[in-house]
């Protein structure tokens, strides 16, 4: 049978341990990016960046296929956010309602970048190659695909975009 004394330390210890790793990951997230990412869960395309972003600490949103909801709605003061660099891979109209509501708000597109028929023919909206990577870097995210959106974007309309 367990003392009462044993029982108390060892829920003190407990109640320690998950307050530091609490903290451990709070400064982890904090520090690791100052980025977020907005991705369409009903493309393959939206699943893998998520999935990106997810293994390098960025805060995501699934935009749901209405990304006017989501940033006119629970998202509605994203455009505040101080010094971070927003990444998304969606659809033509999920892109052009950010990029409108960003442009209103001050921000601006840095580069956007969009897959078309042919497996080689992606096709520069914003930006050119090389500003995805260098946004990436400026705001502390080091991965090698946004050198190469290509790998990224795999189906026909899918749009890796950034704004600042």
């Amino acid at each position: 049978m367990i003392a009462r004394r044993d029982f108390l330390k060892a829920g003190a210890a407990l109640s320690v341990s998950a307050v530091t790793a609490s903290a451990i990951h709070f400064s982890h997230a904090a520090g690791s990016t100052n980025a977020f990412a907005f991705f369409d869960r009903n493309m393959p395309d939206g699943q893998r960046f998520a999935l990106l972003a997810e293994q390098i600490g960025m805060d995501r949103r699934d935009t749901g296929r209405d990304m006017a909801a989501l940033l006119y709605g629970e998202m509605r003061d994203w455009t505040e956010r101080e010094g971070t660099l927003f990444l998304g891979v969606t659809r033509y109209a999920d892109f052009t309602v950010a990029s409108g509501i960003a442009r209103e708000n001050g921000r601006s597109m840095l580069a956007a970048v969009q897959r078309r028929e042919g497996p080689e023919d992606l096709q520069w909206l914003r930006g050119e190659p090389g500003a995805l990577a260098r946004a990436a870097l400026k705001n502390g995210l080091q991965t090698a695909h946004l050198e190469t959106p290509e790998h990224l974007l795999g189906a026909p309309g899918s749009i890796l975009w950034a704004m600042a």
